[in-house]
């Protein structure tokens, strides 16, 4: 492992360790390469894992839909028939009922969401773990804002799509229907409540166009670092024994740069400058001339693993 001397900052000439993640490494270096996100990540820091689940879910979410339409039609078949049902069936039936369209959609808002969020992970390639999953806890349910994290190209009505998939995953599909409080809603207000929840749950227009909407984004997350035509390059590196900075380019994605500064960088300014500056002395490493680089997307990853653009 070369030691290498360098300046950074405004200050006097510091040691700094740089350790790539390719070729031996020793024990400390595969520790430190375990900790960051690669091809061999398992669970959560796994795209496939992500996309397998949303395949799972979203497969569900159909299954649920087509039993809720027989379900339907043969409970309006019976209730027209002669005779027709005694008032615990109807009670059992229109439980399943109301019960099955809700789950559909809340099935299906969460494959959207595996699907978004396997392009997340892709996108953090050589970041660190601890990085990636405080940004996958940080975007919760902003199914938009995650869809622009990854550059998803979105057609005309996916913002709103995605805006009644969020509220589906956080009320709309998953509680009872919200009340401000202390509005104490009548009898028709209550009524116009429920419709308004509703309605979309039961359209068969808006199941479609999220059923597309989740196909789409699967495509795109399979896209990610899966095209030979847009063959993708990343690699990361150790700074000192605390800091470390990732770099990404193409898989249909901008160039992104992720820098975590080591203790002893941020006892100094840590801007843009400071980052150029070191990626001068490190030319070798980045697979762009210096120059493509200033277009490329840069973060800053705080001290407890947050994350910012990196201003000027």
């Amino acid at each position: 492992m070369a030691k290498k001397t360098r300046a950074h900052g405004q200050g006097a000439p510091s040691d700094l360790h740089l350790r790539r993640r390719r070729g031996r490494i020793g024990e400390k270096e595969a520790q430190m390469r375990n900790g960051h996100v690669g091809t061999h990540g398992f669970g959560t820091f796994d795209a496939a894992a992500w996309i397998a689940e949303g395949d799972g879910l979203r497969t569900s979410a159909e299954a649920m839909r087509e039993l809720w339409r027989a379900r339907k039609a043969a409970f309006d078949t019976a209730l027209s028939a002669s005779g027709g049902k005694t008032g615990p069936v109807i009670a059992r039936d229109w439980t399943a009922i109301t019960g099955m369209p809700r789950a559909s959609v809340l099935l299906l808002a969460y494959a959207v969401e595996m699907y978004l969020k396997a392009g997340v992970v892709k996108a953090f390639a050589g970041c660190s773990e601890a990085s990636l999953d405080k940004c996958l806890r940080s975007f919760g349910h902003r199914y938009e804002d995650i869809a622009k994290e990854i550059e998803f190209s979105p057609n005309a009505g996916d913002a709103e799509h995605f805006t009644a998939l969020g509220q589906m995953v956080t009320t709309g599909a998953r509680y009872p229907v919200a009340v401000a409080a202390g509005t104490a809603p009548g009898y028709e207000d209550r009524a116009v409540l429920e419709n308004a929840r509703t309605f979309p749950i039961w359209s068969e227009d808006n199941f479609a166009e999220w059923l597309d909407l989740a196909a789409r984004l699967r495509a795109h997350a399979q896209q990610i670092d899966g095209d030979p035509a847009c063959a993708a390059h990343f690699g990361s590196q150790q700074i000192d024994s605390d800091g470390w900075i990732a770099w990404r380019r193409g898989g249909h994605l901008s160039p992104r740069i992720t820098w975590k500064p080591s203790s002893e960088q941020r006892k100094e300014k840590t801007g843009r400058a400071e980052l150029h500056a070191m990626m001068k002395r490190e030319a070798g490493l980045f697979l762009l001339p210096l120059h493509d680089w200033p277009r490329a997307r840069v973060f800053l990853i705080g001290k407890k693993d947050a994350r910012d653009d990196l201003i000027e």
